[in-house]
């Protein structure tokens, strides 16, 4: 082995680059201080030990030339300089954990990774701008594009610099980009900076991608659809109205778009009658011929420059393909070409796909890898290939081109035999220095269009690991990834794809194969969109998009066995999650605090929601239940210890228009969940405590003005696994009333005083939960225990009103109603905590449903009361967490007593 250190430009293979003596080959080492090409072309060549490229007074840089094959059995290393890497180039790692190999992006000022591959999928650009609302996109070439492409729709800041001036530092934009996508410094002429003025960038806004399904085209315009959401199909039409099967998944000024050629109808619905399910339109029907068609959401959301890109993300498949197939026939094959790789989905749409699509029901995702089929044969728009499908393919599932111009990957043919285990590993900096008369991050990043295969070292724990502190050449702060293939083929050590810009990176157009994890991690203004996860242990686990300005939106997951987790964040209130397609296994999702979750479609066996925090708002999803029929595993909430709801955290949340119908909110507190969408019920389960500590219910509170009268009305069915074999697997309709004092209490009547202040009474809606250090509120349970450990046991039946005393809700079969009247007979306004409770393990375990709790209320006797009342009768209906009584009792179908 021997060292070398570059003397001067030149090529690799020429012994003068090295001062004379030959070059560096088999084993040997390479330090580089000037401008080196790389010109080995063999996929047998050297395998070299260490590379570093240095950066000495500018010139460490190592230059592939296309068609190259760099062999290692070391770390590649960009130390200050520069490692570029073009079309048709391989960089092959060998080397087993032991040895952590791979390549290695340092932390050092001016270190530059530059990797952009030629687009290997169709792409053209806008012609013009566009904006929020617009129906169609106009694109300059739409030919290669057809009916069902997945299109990814963003603008490549990349394309501001040429590569010289990227590489360079020079000519940096100087203004914001205007409408028409060109840089435009006419505000700034004459305008003198300094080398801290932000001049108006503003990173927060760059991300302008939107991911649509192509509905349509018309020459050179293309009509979007979403790629999630809800559709209707059509069943009567006048000129300008439309009547669907169900209208309620549709909101008026929404865009939409039904029938195609001469029948399409792009436009914006203006009213809607729902108990009718007819819509009004602001155009006229193009065609009246559209009775059976789907009605789908359309059109632009967010501007759009001049120029903007728009990529073909996926090909739909066109018809269903068997098991054991070696063709399939999709919409476009377009971007195929006999040799090429493609991935295609296999998703679930019955219940036995799980166990068919998923056998390997553990950690051992990585010994049945999602296929790398390769073409052998196209015919019309059926492709022929190998190695054959393991698994059934739906129609209007998607396939993938996979292959990249440029290559990064373990030597070995086959990943899986734990001899080649490298990394790509970025390291994290935030270092900045002055470029383009801008304090900028002192590294530049550019990666578009590189697949990266067989990597995965669990010694080093880098993996494909690329961290903050890098910009483009345009913004300060940020930096893209795009149109990344990352593959992990089998090797076992392949836990994450990891997104971790410390400001505002974006990864797009990426497809995430074969990973313990396919997407993890992710800081400030992180966005991950029009990406694809196929075959994970977890499909995302903990992507952040902390802070302001990140996303993670326009994704498909599939063949994944649990957990698409949006990472918490510390401020704001930007789209968190938007436009998501997820199917796994176990808790497809997790809600955390302050994200703002919007129109995704999750599907699951065991449970569709593990978390739900509060101040997350998420709105219009739609949750599939792909379980047996009866199955305990068709609940919202996952808990592994029992397959059944397990809400182990007491804080609380509203999912607002379920299943993308209006009005059909759905409320998360404590250990239950309201309205389960099988039994048009509320639904009441615990699988964490079941047992006097955490009981399980739903308890509210109301002040009483003085001589005041509450009747409580509520219908409770038992769930069909309950025992129901006596007063311990049933829950019971409890109240009590407390005063304003704390520790006050009627045992008489009902359970201990729950210490409540006023305005906390008066403000909330509150479920009973035992461990209150989660709530973050000013609450007291000082005899939250019901049993023998609690300070009254209601047990007891020389309690007044113990549990075993009282009516028992014991029905599995129908809903049975009980109601309390309760009268206020103190002379002050007292609080009155009412509701359903299960304290055993089994009625709690196995849990309950209920109607919506029915409340009429006399009005008071006092002068001073009847004042009040007639006051309230003027003021807005009030609402509780976002959930109207009345609409309460429209979804439920309760009425007043």
């Amino acid at each position: 082995m021997s060292a070398y250190t570059s003397t001067q430009t030149g090529l690799w293979n020429d012994s003068a680059t090295w001062g004379g003596g030959g070059y560096p080959s088999t084993d040997d080492t390479a330090t580089i201080n000037h401008e080196v090409v790389y010109n080995l072309t063999s996929s047998s060549s050297p395998f070299h030990g260490d590379v570093t490229i240095n950066y000495s007074n500018g010139g460490g840089h190592l230059r592939h030339l296309t068609g190259t094959h760099m062999n290692m059995n070391g770390v590649l290393r960009v130390n200050g300089g520069i490692y570029e890497m073009v079309d048709d180039v391989t960089l092959a790692f060998t080397g087993d954990n032991s040895h952590d190999h791979g390549l290695y992006i340092d932390s050092d000022n001016h270190t530059t990774f530059l990797a952009t591959g030629t687009t290997p999928v169709a792409e053209t650009r806008m012609s013009t701008s566009g904006d929020a609302g617009d129906l169609y996109i106009p694109v300059e070439d739409a030919s290669s594009f057809q009916t069902g492409d997945w299109i990814s729709v963003f603008f490549r800041y990349g394309d501001l610099k040429s590569r010289e001036d990227f590489l360079n530092e020079v000519n940096y934009p100087s203004g914001v980009l205007q409408g028409d996508g060109v840089l435009n410094t006419g505000q700034y002429s004459g305008a003198v900076f300094t080398s801290n003025e932000n001049r108006l960038h503003n990173e927060g806004s760059r991300n302008v991608s939107e991911g649509f399904i192509i509905h349509d085209i018309d020459s050179n315009n293309i009509y979007p659809r979403d790629l999630v959401g809800p559709e209707a199909t059509i069943t009567a039409v006048t000129s300008n109205t439309i009547t669907v099967d169900n209208a309620k998944v549709f909101r008026e000024s929404q865009p939409i778009i039904f029938g195609n050629g001469s029948t399409r109808t792009a436009s914006t619905i203006t009213s809607i009658n729902y108990s009718i399910n007819k819509i009004t339109l602001a155009d006229t029907l193009s065609d009246s011929n559209v009775i059976g068609e789907k009605v789908y959401l359309g059109g632009l959301k967010i501007h759009k420059y001049k120029r903007t890109v728009v990529r073909t993300v996926g090909n739909q498949v066109a018809s269903e393909a068997a098991a054991n197939a070696t063709t399939i026939t999709l919409n476009n094959v377009g971007d195929y070409s006999v040799g090429d790789k493609f991935y295609v989905e296999h998703t679930v749409e019955e219940y036995s796909d799980w166990a068919t699509v998923l056998p390997n029901d553990s950690n051992s995702w990585f010994q049945d890898p999602q296929i790398r089929h390769e073409i052998t044969g196209i015919n019309g728009s059926t492709l022929t290939f190998s190695p054959a499908l393991p698994y059934k393919v739906y129609a209007g599932s998607f396939a993938y081109k996979a292959n990249r111009p440029i290559t990064i990957k373990g030597a070995s043919d086959d990943p899986s035999d734990g001899t080649c285990k490298p990394y790509i590993y970025a390291a994290n900096s935030g270092s900045t220095r002055t470029q383009g008369l801008m304090t900028r991050y002192s590294r530049k990043l550019l990666m578009k269009d590189v697949e990266v295969l067989g990597v995965g070292n669990s010694s080093s724990n880098y993996q494909f690991f690329v961290r903050g502190g890098f910009n483009d050449g345009y913004w300060r702060y940020s930096t893209v990834i795009e149109g990344v293939v990352s593959d992990g083929m089998g090797n076992n050590n392949f836990s994450y794809l990891r997104l971790d810009g410390s400001h505002y990176m974006t990864h797009t157009n990426i497809i995430s194969a074969n990973s313990y994890r396919t997407y993890y991690g992710g800081r400030e203004g992180c966005s991950l969109v029009n990406s694809v996860a196929l075959n994970g242990r977890r499909a995302a686990d903990g992507v952040g998009t902390q802070n302001v300005a990140g996303k993670v939106a326009y994704i498909r997951a599939t063949r994944c066995r649990e957990n698409f987790r949006i990472y918490s964040r510390s401020m704001g209130m930007a789209i968190a999650a938007y436009q998501i397609y997820a199917e796994n296994r176990y808790y497809n999702y997790c809600f955390l605090s302050r994200n703002y979750i919007h129109q995704c479609h999750f599907k699951g066996e065991h449970g569709l929601v593990r978390d739900f925090h509060n101040e997350c708002y998420a709105s219009y999803i739609k949750f599939d239940h792909i379980a047996q029929s009866g199955s305990t595993n068709s609940r919202y909430f996952y808990n592994a210890s029992s397959d059944r709801l397990g809400y182990y955290h007491a804080y609380g949340g509203t999912l607002y228009e379920m299943n993308y119908e209006i009005d059909n909110d759905v409320m998360f507190h404590g250990f239950m969940i309201k309205n389960n969408l099988r039994e048009s019920a509320f639904e009441a389960s615990n699988s964490w405590g079941n047992n006097y500590y955490y009981p399980t219910g739903d308890m509210r509170v109301l002040m009483l003005r003085p001589n005041e009268t509450v009747k409580i009305k509520v219908a409770v069915k038992l769930h069909e696994n309950n025992p129901n074999v006596n007063w311990a697997d049933r829950p019971y309709l409890i109240y009590f009333l407390g005063g304003h004092q704390s520790g006050h209490r009627n045992s008489a009547r009902g359970v201990p005083y729950l210490n409540i202040t006023g305005s906390e009474a008066m403000d909330h809606d509150f479920d009973f939960v035992g461990d209150v250090s989660k709530m973050g509120k000013n609450i007291l349970f000082p005899d939250h225990n019901y049993g023998y450990e609690g300070s009254e046991n209601y047990d007891s039946s020389d309690m007044v009103n113990s549990f075993s005393s009282r009516p028992q809700f014991d029905s599995k079969t129908q809903y049975v109603e009980q109601t309390l009247t309760i009268t206020n007979e103190a002379a002050f306004t007292r609080s009155c905590t009412y509701g359903l409770l299960a304290i055993n393990s089994d009625a709690s375990s196995y849990g309950f449903y209920f109607k919506d709790m029915v409340i009429a209320r006399s009005h008071s006797q006092t002068l001073l009361g009847k004042l009040g009342d007639k006051f309230r009768r003027l003021l807005p209906a009030y609402v509780t967490k976002g959930i109207s009584a009345t609409k309460q009792k429209k979804r439920i179908g309760g009425a007043r007593l």
